[in-house]
């Protein structure tokens, strides 16, 4: 659903600019949004199981949506205080992730390595702001499921052995997400927008620089102090009854002693960096023919009421392929092969991203066609009959998705992880089908401005430097550089 597995948190607090119009972002959440009831109107197709909640002695979250239908339990434990953001070196969160499920603790002592049940291994993620560890069981094994889900958590193998197999993961997995270009231009256009603090501008599991300064013990104070009950929950999605799963949850966790003093979540928010003091378009040297392109702008966090409006804004850009860019770049230019736009939220902030593809002949023609599409939005509401072809799509693949056991969690983690009230998805497709071209227009004229806009692009400087200078100062980075995070 919503998040990318990284921790962000800061919502968009840039004040408004008397001198070039700007309208100012919204710096908190409206606080009716979370006690507003769900406007579950009549004849709703999208259908979202009730969220059972309990709460166990120890401060653990319990929450279960029973699906009588599905063949298959999942059992996730979801931590939001075990974040980097912006108290600790980037990658920490991550590298204890690798770690915890890199090998558990059995009852005499002996280290078991990549718990699994029934054949399924423990799989583990980065969220928004926090992580998660899941179990995939039969129905029947629902309480050894439960067992070495609480086993992983409460009592993993923190030892030499565990953080050195972590460490030789990240790398692994930092090598796969640096050959992604469309990942190193977000970075570096994120670094640009909200500043190298802000957690959309490093690797997931830091930079091999930032992973050095990290020492084993780092990572086992982190774990003790992160990791606990009072900011954690118990997520159970599948055919087992919500009483049966806070027995299995009180017999396995409720042991589990939280620490004297846990950490609180923060909710503070990073902010925009003002248009004077950063660079409009970054590049990134390459001698390969044609032009990656990613456009960032700040999207609110995922708190917000104009999340509604972000989604479908960016459905109507990306989506659409009988209008939007897909049609103008592909269909009616033939400058572009693949062209996608999202609204990537989480409790702290988000992003607004634009990412495609261009001939570098077109490349000029290729941002016209963006700044147009993103000036038309602001300029007068969007009709009606196009915004619905964007409610019907969006609410579609939310439809898929809560089809599944897995998209039903994804659900629950979302909801979890950012602080939304338990009906929240229960109410999604009324406040969808609620929200208006006048919405749309609204957030366009606060978020997608020029002022907002920076480009980072991977091609020659020689044939893309003149178009993007349109857009302001422009720096270049060699692709060693952006691999190093810098």
């Amino acid at each position: 659903m919503k998040a990318h597995f990284r921790v962000f948190c800061a919502l968009l607090a840039a004040a408004a600019c008397s001198a070039c119009g700007l309208p100012a972002l919204t710096p908190t959440p409206d606080a009716s949004f979370r006690a507003r009831p769900p406007e579950v109107a009549e004849g709703t197709r999208l259908r979202i199981p009730e969220v059972q909640r309990t709460t166990l002695a120890n401060g653990l979250t319990v929450l279960v949506m029973e699906t009588p239908e599905s063949e298959t339990l999942r059992v996730t434990f979801a931590d939001r205080a075990a974040t980097d953001d912006t108290e600790t070196p980037p990658g920490l969160a991550a590298l204890s992730v690798l770690a915890v499920s890199s090998g558990t603790l059995m009852a005499d002592g002996r280290i078991e390595r990549t718990p699994q049940l029934l054949g399924e291994k423990l799989s583990s993620a980065m969220l928004g702001c926090g992580v998660a560890f899941r179990l995939d069981a039969l129905p029947a094994e629902a309480e050894p499921a439960f067992e070495l889900l609480a086993r992983v958590v409460q009592r993993p193998a923190l030892d030499d052995e565990a953080l050195r197999r972590a460490r030789a993961q990240a790398t692994r997995r930092n090598s796969s997400e640096s050959v992604v270009v469309f990942r190193s231009l977000e970075r570096m256009a994120a670094d640009a927008l909200y500043g190298h603090d802000n957690p959309f501008a490093h690797f997931v599991y830091g930079s091999a620089e930032e992973r050095a300064a990290i020492s084993d013990e780092a990572v086992r104070k982190f774990y003790a102090a992160r990791y606990q009950p009072r900011q954690s929950a118990l997520l159970v999605v599948g055919p087992l009854a919500a009483a049966r799963a806070f027995a299995l949850a009180k017999a396995s966790f409720e042991a589990w002693h939280p620490v004297s003093a846990p950490v609180a979540v923060a909710d503070a928010t990073f902010a925009v960096v003002p248009p004077e003091r950063r660079p409009s378009g970054l590049g990134l040297l390459s001698s390969a023919p044609g032009a990656n392109l990613v456009m960032l702008l700040p999207c609110p966090r995922r708190d917000s009421p104009d999340t509604y409006a972000g989604d479908l804004t960016a459905t109507l850009i990306g989506k659409l392929w009988s209008s939007g860019l897909n049609a103008r770049l592909r269909h009616d230019a033939s400058t572009s092969y693949f062209t996608s736009a999202e609204c990537v939220q989480t409790r702290t902030g988000g992003v607004f991203k634009i990412e495609l593809d261009s001939e570098p002949g077109q490349f000029a023609t290729t941002l016209d066609t963006i700044q147009e599409q993103l000036d038309r939005l602001a300029r007068a509401p969007v009709a009606e009959s196009e915004l619905a072809d964007a409610r019907s799509l969006y609410l579609g693949k939310h439809a898929i998705s809560s089809s599944t056991s897995a998209g039903l969690e994804s659900i629950l983690l979302d909801q979890f992880s950012n602080d939304l009230p338990d009906q929240y998805a229960a109410g999604l497709e009324a406040h969808v089908k609620a929200t208006t071209p006048a919405d749309i227009q609204t957030f366009a004229r606060r978020y997608l401005t020029r002022q907002n806009t920076v480009l980072a692009v991977q091609g020659s400087k020689q044939l893309l430097a003149d178009p993007l200078t349109r857009f302001g100062n422009t720096v270049w980075k060699s692709a060693s550089q952006a691999q190093r995070g810098e």
